[in-house]
């Protein structure tokens, strides 16, 4: 949500405060109805205007303060992506080592998703893949059909085609899709200069991990429920509609703190 969007929703909910306490202003004789029909009105009103106005505003928070953070800081970030077997790996790490405030990337593990196959199918498999291929050093199998290989370097679009073929050859076992998982690092303020690219090339981030991240998930893990800020606004319009009310009675007493402060 972009500022002018957040600025709109605001005043939208202010005019809506405005309505209230002009309810509380057209009650002519104060009286429990009255009160008691302006309560009502101010909160339905308030809890309205916090679900429809402000509610995808406090969404937006942890993003707001992500982008202080980011445009502040050159903490140290991790981003992490899955990239797909059609992309070239070797094209889009060169690629990325050229993008600004991009330190250093490297392949984390890549990943199988292939037909289910017994336990012991799996043992030889765990057992068999760092032997057709060296550049694994470790792997871990699922027989629900799940493998995940760590590499130290080659091609890792090779290393699936080689472990595919083994399994179709050995066990007629096929690979229904594969990723490749990459980390790359870079600084906080220059972060957005890789998010350009990756949406260039349509690749999403899995996740980013970081002292600013740190920050978002404590940020997230301390706002209170949605429910509670809806709630919230509808106090305010109970409030406002009240002030309205009392308003004469307000001034009044304003004024006469003042007149007592100017002696």
């Amino acid at each position: 949500m972009d500022v002018i969007v957040t600025l709109i929703m605001l005043i939208l909910f202010i005019i809506l405060l405005v309505f209230v306490f002009s309810v509380g202003l057209m009650t002519p004789v104060v009286g429990k109805r009255n009160i008691l029909f302006v309560i009502f009105i101010g909160f339905m009103v308030g809890a309205i205007g916090g679900t429809f106005f402000i509610s995808p505003i406090y969404d937006d928070i942890p993003e707001i303060v992500r982008g202080f953070y980011e445009a502040t800081s050159n903490a140290p970030e991790t981003v992490y992506v899955d990239l797909s077997h059609d992309v070239d790996i070797k094209e889009f790490i060169d690629d990325v080592r050229g993008v600004e405030g991009v330190k250093d990337i490297k392949i984390e593990y890549i990943f199988l998703k292939t037909d289910n196959f017994t336990s012991e199918r799996g043992e030889l498999i765990k057992n068999g893949i760092p032997v057709i291929d060296s550049n694994v050093t470790y792997c871990k199998v699922d027989p629900r059909g799940t493998i995940l290989c760590g590499i130290k370097g080659g091609d890792p679009q090779a290393t699936i085609d080689r472990i595919s073929d083994w399994l179709i050859l050995t066990s007629e076992i096929y690979t229904k899709y594969s990723v490749v998982r990459v980390s790359i690092d870079t600084n906080a303020n220059k972060i957005n200069n890789l998010r350009e690219y990756l949406s260039s090339k349509s690749i999403a981030i899995s996740s980013i991990k970081g002292p600013v991240e740190e920050k978002i998930e404590n940020l997230k893990a301390s706002m209170p429920p949605k429910s509670a800020v809806v709630a919230s606004c509808g106090l305010i319009g109970i409030l406002t509609g009240l002030a309205g009310i009392f308003i004469d009675s307000i001034i009044a007493f304003l004024a006469a703190i003042r007149r007592k402060l100017g002696r």
